[in-house]
C-alpha cells in the first residue's frame, strides 16, 4: 500500500454507532424491525494513491470508513403463518452519505454517495419435519450520486427470483439459504463500454450453523451481490465468505475466532479483481448481565489478481479493547 502527498502515517477518527432492534410476536404473527446508524467524525478529505494500480485491494474500505460520513441500514419484516404456509414481506434500506471533498488530483480517492431500497416477499412451507422451503421475489433500486463532472452513473433497478431452505438439516446443524438469479438493468448514464446494460447475476445469502456441543457453535456463511462502487467510477460484485467459532467457557468468559475472504470484482471501465483475507480472535468477559468487556485481534492481507498492480497489496494488524453497557 503506497500513499503520498500530505498523508500522515496515522489517523484519528471517532465513530458514533447506534442500533435499535424490536420484535413483536403473537402466536401466528411476528414483526421484526432493525436499524443501525453510524456517524463517523473523520477527515473530510480522501487520500492520494500513486502506486501501480491506485487505491488498496477492494478499494480500501478500512480507509473509506475513517472518512467523514453517515451510514444508515434498516430492515422491517413481517412473518404471518396461515396453516402450513408462511408469508414474509420485507423491506430494507441502505444509505451512505460521504461527507468528503471531491477533487481532480491524480490518485485522489473520491467518494460518491450511494443508496439502496429493496422490497419483496417470501412464501414458505415445511418440507421435512421443521425444515421449510421458501420461494421469494425482490425488487430493488440502487442509486449513485454524480462524481465531479464525470457523465457516468451506475444507477440501476433489479428483480431477484429466490429459492431456499431454512431450518434444521440435523439435530446439530441448521441452514438458512436463499439463492437465485438477479435481472438487473443499468440506467442510460452507465458508460457504453459496459456493453449491454442488462446484466444477469447470481445472488447468494446463505449460512450453516453447527453446534457440535453445548459450549461450541460454528457458523459458515456466504454472500454475493452487486452494487455501485463508492469511488463513483464503476459497479462491482461483492463476495464474502465467513467462518466463525464461538466457545462458552462459563457464565463469564467467551472465546471467539474466525476467518474471512472478502472479494470484489469490478465491472468496466474500471476492471479490478481483489481479495482481502483476514483472521480474528476475541476474548469476552461479562461482569454482570449489563456490563461487559472484550479484547480482540485481527490480521488482514490484501491481494490483487491484476498484474502490474502490486501497490494495492497490503497487510495490517488490528487490536481493540471494548466496554459495553446493555439496557434491556
Amino acid at each position: 500500500m503506497q500513499d503520498v502527498d500530505a498523508v500522515e502515517p496515522s489517523e484519528d477518527f471517532v465513530a458514533h454507532r447506534c442500533q435499535v432492534d424490536g420484535i413483536f410476536q403473537q402466536p401466528s404473527t411476528k414483526v421484526e424491525v432493525s436499524g443501525t446508524m453510524a456517524v463517523i467524525d473523520g477527515d473530510s478529505e480522501g487520500l492520494v494513491w500513486t502506486g501501480p494500480g491506485g487505491a488498496p485491494a477492494t478499494g480500501g474500505p478500512a480507509v473509506r470508513d475513517r472518512r467523514d460520513a453517515a451510514v444508515y441500514r434498516g430492515t422491517a419484516r413481517l412473518t404471518q403463518e396461515w396453516g402450513p404456509w408462511s408469508v414474509r414481506p420485507a423491506i430494507t434500506v441502505y444509505s451512505h452519505d460521504f461527507r468528503t471533498v471531491q477533487k481532480t488530483t491524480p490518485g485522489y480517492l473520491n467518494s460518491a454517495d450511494r443508496s439502496e431500497l429493496v422490497m419483496g416477499a417470501d412464501a414458505g412451507r415445511p418440507m421435512v419435519s421443521e425444515l421449510k422451503g421458501w420461494l421469494g421475489y425482490r425488487y430493488g433500486a440502487q442509486d449513485q450520486a454524480r462524481l465531479l463532472d464525470y457523465p457516468e452513473e451506475y444507477d440501476n433497478r433489479f428483480h431477484r427470483v429466490l429459492a431456499g431452505v431454512e431450518g434444521p438439516l440435523a439435530g446439530w446443524l441448521k441452514a438458512a439459504v436463499m439463492v437465485g438469479p438477479e435481472f438487473r438493468r443499468y440506467g442510460d448514464r452507465a458508460p457504453e463500454v459496459m456493453g449491454d446494460h442488462d446484466v444477469l447475476n447470481l445472488f447468494v445469502d446463505a449460512s450453516l450453523t453447527a453446534k457440535p456441543g453445548t459450549a461450541d457453535s460454528v457458523v459458515i456463511s456466504a454472500r454475493q451481490f452487486e452494487q455501485p462502487g463508492f469511488a463513483g467510477r464503476s459497479a462491482y460484485e461483492d463476495i464474502t465468505l465467513d467462518v466463525g467459532w464461538r466457545h462458552v467457557v462459563n457464565t463469564h468468559w467467551t472465546l471467539r475466532a474466525g476467518g474471512r475472504a472478502y472479494g470484489t470484482s469490478f465491472l468496466r471501465p474500471m476492471i479490478r479483481h481483489d481479495w482481502v483475507f483476514s483472521l480474528n480472535g476475541l476474548i469476552h468477559y461479562d461482569f454482570t448481565k449489563r456490563y461487559s468487556t472484550e479484547v480482540s485481534y485481527a490480521y488482514e492481507d490484501g491481494e490483487t489478481q491484476d498484474s502490474g498492480a502490486s501497490a494495492r497489496e497490503y497487510d495490517q494488524h488490528w487490536v481493540a479493547l471494548g466496554l459495553k453497557a446493555a439496557f434491556r
